[in-house]
């Protein structure tokens, strides 16, 4: 596939692919993952026998540049450039056999890092080939264009998790320590860490090789098919968070990890009893494009600290029955968490429909063989039987509440909704 490029930067291309012992060259990051921004830079990685000498790369880049760094080592080996029309490059080269071998590691080995796991392999598999002198770099991404191993998963989990709480090293007691001690700079340090593990887990357990350090909560969102409960409330409040609630903020986001991965049925983290819930607090949504049309359902329930949350989505349904949906999938996660001992439930629903079926027309249309009073048979039955079934089980207390109406839990319900319906 032919990817078009500014011409300056297709002319770095075609002159570094004229360059003896460059083996590859491809376009990674945003660019080549179809989410960039006006700010995005191109990033060329390009695939070498041996690294080129400075000179030649000198020669190629700063007829055409306005700033060049030649030669920056910070990370990989790399020249850094402003183009003469404003364009950021970052050209990245690799040593081929001994990439190969660093991925092979990865991927084949099961060799976890502490953060940023599968960057490399990411790095790879979402670029695209803009030069292949032999195809060595199309042979590269068919060999490692495999189903993620299950073994790599939960190597990486493993490595990284004991980091976000259960480690005498654990990230959040590095911060509450900085805290006390009013080191500011060593408190910012060990969250950026526990995020970069954070990720790391996220990332493995769905799966996913990593995309990289930038927008990590909307790449969260696009690739990732299952999401801690309050994944973006909490971190949300961590991002907002004074300085003196950060230890607290990380431990929120390490408990509703936890209780995410066991439920889930993670290896490495051990399964354990979720903490007890006593009165839990539900707010439900569900929407529809066209009705019928696509359709997403969506539900946030909390309980103290605890908060758990769930969405879903059909190709063809009605709005009626992604309402019902939610509120269903709600009280089947209550009811899966509490075998024992049913607690107090409180549902807000901003569905009148919802509202008014189960708290009053339900016993009639039940007495009347599931009819209506015009005699009709009452749409979306098995939803509403079943629903019959959870109320009388758990006995919740039913709400309305008033939708986009500035109520947050009810405000994260509908935007659960909506990205469900559109990543589906």
């Amino acid at each position: 596939m032919k990817f078009s490029l500014p011409p300056l930067v297709q002319k770095i291309v075609d002159e570094f692919a004229a360059l003896s012992g460059v083996e590859g060259i491809a376009l990674g990051g945003a660019r080549s993952q179809g989410v960039a921004d006006a700010r995005s830079d191109f990033d060329l990685y390009v695939y070498v026998e041996k690294i080129p000498d400075l000179e030649n790369r000198r020669k190629i880049l700063e007829p055409v540049c306005r700033r060049s760094e030649v030669g920056n080592t910070f990370w990989e080996v790399e020249d850094d450039v402003v183009l003469n029309d404003g364009t950021v490059v970052e050209l990245i080269f690799r040593v081929t056999s001994e990439f190969e071998h660093d991925v092979a590691g990865l991927v084949e080995g099961f060799q976890p890092r502490t953060g940023y796991s599968t960057c490399v392999w990411g790095s790879l598999s979402m670029s695209v080939i803009l030069f292949d002198r032999q195809g060595k770099l199309d042979e590269l991404k068919k060999r490692f264009s495999i189903p993620y191993p299950e073994a790599l998963a939960e190597s990486i989990i493993g490595r990284n998790w004991p980091l976000l709480g259960e480690s005498v090293s654990a990230y959040p007691k590095q911060a509450e320590t900085a805290l006390d001690r009013g080191d500011w700079i060593a408190l910012r340090h060990r969250t950026d860490a526990f995020l970069a593990s954070y990720f790391d887990v996220l990332f493995a357990f769905n799966k996913v090789p990593h995309p990289g350090e930038k927008r990590l909560v909307e790449r969260a969102h696009s690739l990732c098919e299952r999401l801690p409960g309050a994944f973006q409330e909490n971190l949300d409040a961590l991002r907002r968070a004074p300085e003196s609630e950060v230890p607290a903020c990380l431990s929120r986001l390490t408990s509703a990890l936890g209780e995410f991965l066991a439920q889930k049925g993670s290896k490495t983290v051990p399964t354990r009893n979720p903490t007890p819930l006593q009165k839990i607090l539900i707010h439900t949504d569900g929407g529809c494009l066209g009705n019928p049309g696509k359709g997403g359902w969506a539900f946030l329930a909390r309980s103290g600290e605890v908060a758990f949350e769930g969405s879903g989505f059909e190709p063809v349904t009605t709005n009626n029955r992604m309402e019902l949906l939610a509120v269903i999938r709600a009280l089947e996660a209550v009811e899966q968490r509490c075998e024992k001992a049913a607690p107090e439930v409180e549902i807000r629903t901003d569905s009148q429909y919802v509202k008014n079926g189960i708290s009053v027309w339900i016993k009639g249309w039940e007495a009347n063989g599931w009819k209506t009073a015009a005699k009709e048979p009452v749409k979306n039955q098995e939803l509403w039987k079943r629903l019959r079934e959870l109320d009388l089980k758990l006995h919740p207390r039913w709400s309305w509440v008033k939708g986009h109406a500035g109520n947050p839990d009810n405000e994260y319900c509908d935007r659960l909704v909506r990205q469900t319906m559109e990543n589906s």
